[in-house]
């Protein structure tokens, strides 16, 4: 569904995404359950080389809990999710602008 969209290029070539435009703040959340982490660490690394700011919360697997894609937000009652949002509001907070 995404063929022929302005954005597929970068879907194709993510690592081009940051020299089209200069990308905003961004936390990027894993773990060894997650079935993308291996594309979250790309993407992390395209971000350390640009110099991008970004923060990496990349968990391993889960001692109670299975730590799935997007589990922050699928399953908010884990301690992992609420430290996720913990982070996560710091860390914006440190990072707005204006």
């Amino acid at each position: 569904e995404d063929k022929g969209r302005a954005y597929e290029k970068y879907l194709l070539n993510p690592a081009s995404l940051p020299d089209a435009a200069k990308p905003l703040p961004s936390i990027l959340i894993t773990s060894a359950e997650d079935l993308i982490q291996k594309d979250t660490l790309k993407l992390e690394g395209i971000l350390k080389q640009k110099h991008a700011a970004h923060e990496l919360l990349n968990y391993p697997k889960g001692e109670t809990n299975k730590l799935v894609h997007v589990f922050s937000v699928c399953y908010p009652m884990y301690p992992e999710s609420r430290e996720v949002l913990r982070k996560m509001d710091r860390y914006f907070k440190e990072h707005k602008e204006g």
